[in-house]
């Protein structure tokens, strides 16, 4: 079996997606990922998580800002030809 990494990209962090929604919103978010991760079971190496704003390091070592939208990761793993979770 493979693993993949699967990135999740928004114009909206995470954070801000989560201090911006109703505590019904949030809710309704993380029951649709719990039924994901049900349905997918052990198709899913590592659920993830989200990530903090991206940066970039240069030849010279400098960390300086990047411009990513990834707002998460998931690693699933791949169990019949064709699928993924």
């Amino acid at each position: 079996m493979k693993n993949f990494l699967v990135l999740y990209q928004s114009t909206v962090s995470a954070s801000e997606q989560m201090k911006n929604a109703t505590p019904q919103q949030a809710k309704a978010g993380m029951d649709a990922w719990m039924a994901w991760a049900r349905r997918a079971g052990s198709g899913i190496v590592d659920m993830g998580s989200p990530v903090a704003s991206a940066g970039r390091v240069s030849g010279s070592a400098q960390v300086g800002a990047g411009n990513s939208q990834v707002g998460g990761f998931s690693i699933p793993r791949r169990r019949r030809r064709r699928s993924i979770c």
